[in-house]
């Protein structure tokens, strides 16, 4: 607030005195959301990654974390940074909604890009090996 006392050079007048006004907590914004590896494997675990940021230089404190999997919140997982690979399956679709807060406020919801879990890296079934020479005299074949 402020107070005023106008004077034209001669004469002082009464004393004016403004409103109080409280300058608010800014809420705080939640950016970059993303889930890590982009294109998971069900043996990865996913990472969720986002920036915290806050105009009032106020920490991170009570931010909300909630995981979806096929459009259905999963409570075991809601807070958690990680997401294990036991908890996926080949197919599923993971996203996460991030709601950024300083201890003070609230920001708004933010939601991750939707990632498909696909199967095993790495794994091979069948190997087969067909020789491109064959060696006539010998009767045996060479890749």
């Amino acid at each position: 607030n402020c107070t005023v006392r106008p004077s034209d050079g001669s004469t002082i007048g009464n004393m004016y005195f403004s409103p109080t006004v409280l300058i608010a907590n800014s809420p705080p914004l939640a950016t970059n959301i993303r889930l890590e590896p982009a294109f998971p494997t069900t043996d990865e675990d996913l990472s969720l990654h986002y920036e915290f940021h806050d105009n009032d230089t106020d920490t991170e404190y009570g931010t909300v974390i909630r995981w979806f999997c096929n459009n259905v919140n999963v409570p075991a997982y809601n807070g958690a940074l990680i997401l294990p690979s036991n908890a996926t399956c080949k197919g599923d679709s993971w996203w996460v909604v991030v709601r950024p807060a300083d201890g003070f406020i609230f920001g708004n919801d933010v939601s991750s890009a939707l990632i498909t879990i696909s199967s095993e890296q790495g794994l091979i079934n069948r190997v087969e090996l067909t020789p491109s020479v064959y060696n006539l005299t010998a009767g045996e074949g060479y890749v």
